[in-house]
């Protein structure tokens, strides 16, 4: 009893007395975390790991008392920053551990696919939508191994989790796109100015405008300085905003509702972008000069692009191909990849190369579907031609091929794939871009053309 009821509260307890770096090493370690669970029963031990991560986080923004921990991995040890995201992995990587291990000893630990679903949820909340996926996806194998039928409830919660974490780009639609997304507080938004409104949706129960992520771009590859990318994502990470008959304002930060490069053409991307601090910078010629940041809220609730209002936020007809861990469930898996790895191109343009011999790239690991253009329309960017890759059905296939140096190209479009604005992390999206960007500045662009 005196075991488990430290395993339930020291960490807290620790945290009262601020010996915050001595909490996150117990977060973090492997023996910690399999005594708590296995003592205090699984469920219960999530539960209360859950809670002790975030208490730790909120008093990490508050207290300047936390610093880094050095964590061994493989031979070393590395410096390691407290991060809310890491724990909720670490401790979903010991979870699927601890099941492995039972699963080899032919015993089913029932309780582990619903502590999987928890640490999702958690990972959700902080916007870590792909471990999210990852951690519902382990769920779904533990149900499916032991024998639950698709109508269990399980089964039919982890499926909905999955749905509201597999997120889809808030894009420019026609006005009369049935995929045009609808406020559900829109006459709040519209005739309260300056009323503080949870941007949630009508048109899609449970879901909302959202961050993709829970900060900004800093990369150098940005076109247009720091962004964030916008999606159809849970209520529960819907952004929280103000209207002020022109701007969508962002109520934590001040970041405003924006277009991608300030284009208004269908199938652009928004953002949310660093707001102005001053009334001065709206009078600049960079920031609301092209009515980028300027939307007006219709009479049914969907919002239009002030100077564009034939255009209304919604959603593209197939989620993007963006980028995951490389173990992760979720991953695509070509159906064609030995093919894929034999067959490779010496440069772009091979004249003795048919292009009807390039190779279809269909995905065995999501049955029926396949690698897709985005839609009919190049999008230019002001400085190259591209267009977002998606996943769709088989009949509207990409077909492409590798080169010899790690590029894919697809030869019947004249491009190659690219990772959208160099920016290696998850979540971000892929596309093709037209060769003759590429190839004249494929010093710019570092290795965001290769892959293995």
């Amino acid at each position: 009893e005196i075991i488990s009821i430290a395993l339930q509260t020291l960490p807290y307890h620790m945290m009262c007395s601020l010996q915050l770096n001595a909490v996150f090493s117990f977060l973090v370690d492997k023996t910690f975390v399999k005594d708590r669970l296995s003592i205090l029963g699984v469920e219960q031990g999530v539960k209360r790991h859950i809670a002790d991560i975030e208490k730790l986080h909120g008093l990490a923004l508050t207290h300047d008392v936390i610093h880094s921990i050095h964590l061994k991995k493989n031979t070393e040890f590395i410096p390691m920053n407290f991060c809310a995201i890491y724990c909720f992995n670490f401790l979903a990587d010991t979870l699927w551990e601890m099941n492995s291990e039972k699963v080899s000893l032919k015993q089913l630990f029932e309780e582990i696919h619903r502590a999987l679903m928890q640490a999702g949820r958690a990972l959700q909340k902080y916007t870590s939508f792909n471990d999210a996926i990852d951690c519902f996806f382990k769920a779904l194998d533990i149900c499916r191994v032991a024998g639950y039928k698709d109508c269990h409830i399980d089964i039919v919660q982890i499926l909905k989790l999955i749905e509201y974490s597999s997120l889809r780009k808030v894009v420019l639609v026609s006005i009369t796109s049935p995929n045009r997304l609808i406020l559900k507080n829109s006459k709040t938004l519209e005739q309260q100015k300056s009323e503080e409104v949870l941007l949630e949706l009508s048109s899609h129960p449970g879901y909302s405008i959202s961050p993709m992520f829970g900060k900004f771009s800093d990369s150098g590859y940005s076109l247009t300085g720091p962004f964030l990318e916008v999606v159809l994502g849970p209520k529960e990470n819907g952004i929280l905003a103000t209207y002020d008959g022109t701007h969508i304002t962002r109520l934590d930060d001040g970041a405003e509702l924006s277009v991608a490069f300030g284009m208004l053409k269908q199938n652009f991307g928004l953002n949310l972008k660093p707001g102005p601090r001053t009334p001065g910078d709206y009078k600049s010629p960079n920031q609301n000069v092209i009515g980028s940041r300027a939307f007006i809220i219709n009479q049914e609730g969907s919002i239009s692009p002030a100077r564009a209002p034939y255009f209304a936020l919604g959603i593209p007809p197939y989620p993007d191909l963006r980028l995951v861990k490389r173990n992760s469930p979720n991953r695509a898996i070509f159906k064609n990849s030995k093919l894929l790895r034999e067959i490779k191109l010496t440069s772009y343009f091979s004249e003795n190369e048919n292009v009807s011999d390039d190779i279809g790239l269909e995905l065995l690991s999501h049955p029926g579907f396949a690698l897709v253009p985005m839609g009919n329309e190049w999008l230019d960017t002001g400085r190259f031609l591209c267009i977002q890759i998606g996943l769709g059905p088989n009949q509207e296939k990409l077909l492409g091929v590798f080169t010899q140096d790690g590029q894919i190209i697809s030869r019947n479009n004249k491009a190659n794939f690219m990772v959208n604005e160099g920016i290696f992390r998850e979540g971000q999206p892929l596309g093709l871009v037209k060769y003759d960007w590429t190839v004249k500045n494929k010093g710019d662009w570092g290795d965001c053309q290769y892959f293995s």
